[in-house]
């Protein structure tokens, strides 16, 4: 009786699963290790224009279109040889021949003694997602054409942010999303210039510059207000992310402080972080200044902290 059950419970997680992959809009396709098709779900028949007849008429490799895509075929089959997965950007060429955009992860499948029996390929149809970026890409340009770039770091200056942050409060307004507001100001930048120069004071906002680069995603928009203060407007976020985020800036700040030992002023950045929401009335200037006045109390509170780390008792 109990075999009987067990077998009734793996019959019934079995068509769990398969009406779950089913209804995903993910395409997914399952291979052997020869790259012969054994499974492809109904998003993968959808976006591809092929359907279970077609299994044996095409190999997913040859479906890449490589001149499109950062890596080749053969890349992605050296990176599944030796790594057992891969993910990134891809282009596919479908049935008729367009060429559809797609984020591609795929692993190994192994049997229950670890044995890898076939490949997983998961698809993630990015249109949308690039025709969102190529107009962003594009207003950039506009925006540099008519000046609205810092000329020094190469972010937006005031006047290209509030340009682009209000377009991004239009968005969030209609796709009802959150986003975070953060004011950073460099806590060292009198120190730098009058011991080192304004030329290494420049320096150091070009290389605070790069760093916020690498620290935020393409979609946030990143600013230098002016002097030694910038802001990052991040997109379809909330203060449960503001941890990780901060986290992440400092770890880059640390990276940067390790490479450039000989610096006699490491970056050192006070940040505050304000929170819009899509029923907030909130302006952008509302919302900087909002940021502004918590970076300004963390500011103070450190001092405080220092100053009585020193004081004699």
């Amino acid at each position: 009786m109990d075999d009987d059950k067990n077998q009734n419970q793996l019959i019934e997680q079995m068509h769990q699963i398969k009406a779950a992959v089913e209804s995903t809009s993910e395409a997914i396709l399952i291979t052997d290790l020869d790259g012969n098709n054994t499974y492809l779900n109904v998003s993968f028949g959808y976006l591809f224009g092929v359907t279970s007849k077609d299994m044996d008429a095409f190999n997913v490799l040859d479906m890449l279109n490589v001149s499109d895509n950062a890596l080749s075929s053969d890349a992605i089959r050296i990176n599944l040889s030796f790594e057992g997965n891969f993910e990134g950007e891809v282009c596919v060429r479908s049935k008729n021949g367009k060429s559809i955009p797609c984020f591609l992860r795929l692993s190994g499948i192994l049997d229950e003694n670890f044995n890898e029996t076939g490949v997983l390929w998961i698809f993630t149809d990015i249109t949308e997602l690039k025709k969102a970026q190529n107009e962003r890409d594009k207003l950039i340009e506009e925006l540099k054409i008519i000046s609205l770039v810092d000329e020094l770091t190469g972010l937006s200056n005031r006047r290209g942010f509030f340009n682009l942050a209000e377009h991004e409060i239009k968005r969030a307004q209609r796709q009802k999303a959150k986003m975070m507001m953060l004011f950073i100001d460099m806590d060292n930048m009198k120190n730098i210039n009058d011991t080192l120069g304004h030329k290494e004071g420049d320096k150091a906002l070009k290389d605070l510059s790069d760093i916020l680069k690498n620290t935020f995603r393409r979609s946030d928009i990143i600013a230098r207000l002016g002097g030694d203060e910038f802001v990052v407007l991040v997109s379809e976020s909330d203060f449960t992310a503001q941890d990780a985020i901060l986290n992440r800036l400092n770890k880059q700040i640390e990276q940067y402080n390790k490479k450039s030992r000989d610096s006699l002023w490491p970056i050192k950045i006070s940040v505050g972080i304000s929170e819009y929401d899509y029923t907030s009335s909130l302006s952008i200037d509302e919302l900087i200044a909002e940021a502004d006045k918590k970076m300004y109390e963390i500011k103070q509170n450190r001092k405080k902290q220092i100053k009585q780390t020193f004081s004699p008792e």
